[in-house]
This record gives C-alpha cells, structure tokens and sequence, in this order.
C-alpha cells in the first residue's frame, strides 16, 4: 500500500536524528528501528483515543438527569468540541436515537435526524456500554466515526446517548504528525476490513487495501494487509509503486493496534528496503 506519488512506508537512515520528540533514540539496526517507530506511532494514537474517550465518560455524567437539549447540556457539548478541529460535532441522542441537540451550530441541520438503526447506537443499546464505530457516512455527507457513551437517568436506565462524530483522517494527521513521515519511511492506519482510515497521501485516505482498484496486482500488499486485519501486531514486505508509477519498490512494514471498546485501528510504519 503507498502513495502513488510520494514514497510510502519508509525510515529514516540510521545516523539521522528524529526532529520530531525521538532525537534521543539511539541508533538501532534498520529492523528494529521501524518496530520502535511503529510502537511509539501506536502509543500516540492509543493515549490521544484514551484521552478523548476519559473526557467523553465526564461528560456524559455531567449529563445525568439533565434534559438533553437544554442550555446546559449545549454546553457541555460545545466545551467538548472546542479545540478539535477534526471533532465534527457533539451531540445529545435520545433513547428512541435521535439527535436532539448539536454542537457547534454549523451542524444544526442534523438534530432530528434518526440514526437509531446505525451500528454503532444498536450495539450501545443492546450493551449499555460505550462504542466506537467503523468508519461510515455521516448525515452531513462525509466519511467519519462516531464515539458514544450512554447517558443515563436518576433509575440507572439509559436515557440517551452523548456523541462525538470524529473524522479519522483529521485526528489522526494531527496525532500522528510526529510519525507520520521520513525521508525513506511512512506512517498509515487501516481498519479491519481493509479501510485507510490514515494515509500521508490524502487520494488513498478510504480506499480499501482488500478491493480498491489501485492495489491491484499487488498480491503481497493484499495479502499483508488481510494478515493485519487478524492479526493485532506482525511484520511483513511487499511491493508497490514509487512516486512516478514508472518502478516498484521494495517496502517493509511493521503494525501495532490501537482501538476502543473493542473497535481496533491498525497503525502501521513502513519503509523503502530497495
């Protein structure tokens, strides 16, 4: 998997020094060094949903017994969108699933939208428990993840739900900004079944590594990647196209996972070996 027009999956040479937060990474043999990069590009991710998820729990508490459309609950939400620029809003779902209130008010088109029958609100009904959705649509027409957790009533039964709808390409540039690429070495996240959640190259940003035209040909790209989807961590080579499509090159990659509530993202290095 690559950029057709840059250099996908590469690491730095050894005697260069990071620039980003790693100055102090002694040399390592090639190998090693792009195991230590794809771990650390792993904990950002893992510590940044980690974060977010701890501050969705507060508010969803602060929300308790509270109208969920009333001044106070706006408010609440808005205080948990500022600062995102990847969050593409807040909002309060009602027990019947639907958006009662939203923040900021650039999306106010869609309270009243019914989203009972998505994936991610049945499973939070059915479980009671926080959820993070694959990948989808959103009302608003673009590709997102919604997380929830449930917000109850003063008897402990689920009154709603409190959303937070993510654009995965936006939160994890800025996470992974850091990471994200060297001079020979890359860094991509691929959902389970195949989706690029995260490219450096924004044309492969939801394109699927299992079916998208593009990897075609690419048996061992394919088949690393439906490796990475069973498998929460590993290693493996395979080739894909240089900037200019006129050659191939040689890459080696190395995963790790980084997930919630049982939604995994596989966060991958990669490197140019020939």
């Amino acid at each position: 998997m690559g950029n057709a027009r840059t250099p996908i999956f590469a690491v730095l040479a050894l005697l260069m020094l990071w620039t980003t937060g790693c100055a102090n990474l002694p040399a390592l043999p090639r190998t090693q060094d792009l195991r230590v990069r794809a771990e650390r590009a792993q904990g950002a991710v893992q510590s940044a949903l980690d974060s977010m998820d701890l501050e969705m729990a507060r508010a969803a508490r602060q929300l308790e017994g509270m109208g969920l459309e009333t001044p106070e609950a706006r408010a609440i939400l808005a205080k948990l969108c500022a600062g995102r620029p990847y969050v593409a809003g807040c909002a309060t779902v009602d027990a019947s699933g639907v958006i009662v209130a939203i923040e900021p008010a650039t999306y106010a088109e869609s309270e009243g939208a019914n989203i009972s029958e998505q994936e991610q609100v049945v499973r939070l009904r059915a479980t009671g428990s926080p959820v993070l959705s694959g990948a989808f649509v959103a009302v608003a027409g673009f590709g997102a993840v919604d997380l929830q957790h449930p917000v109850r009533n003063a008897a402990g039964e689920i009154a709603g739900s409190l959303s937070m709808l993510i654009r995965p390409e936006r939160f994890l540039a800025q996470v992974l900004g850091p990471y994200a690429k060297g001079d020979d070495w890359d860094c991509w996240v691929m959902q389970r079944d195949g989706m690029i959640l995260y490219e450096p190259d924004p044309e492969e940003v939801g394109l699927n590594l299992f079916t998208s035209p593009l990897y075609r040909g690419f048996d061992e790209l394919r088949a690393l990647a439906r490796r990475a989807a069973e498998e929460p961590e590993g290693s493996g080579r395979y080739d894909f196209f240089a900037e200019d499509f006129n050659f191939v090159k040689r890459k080696l990659c190395y995963w790790q996972t980084a997930g919630l509530h049982g939604t995994e993202w596989r966060v991958a290095v990669s490197q140019v070996v020939e």
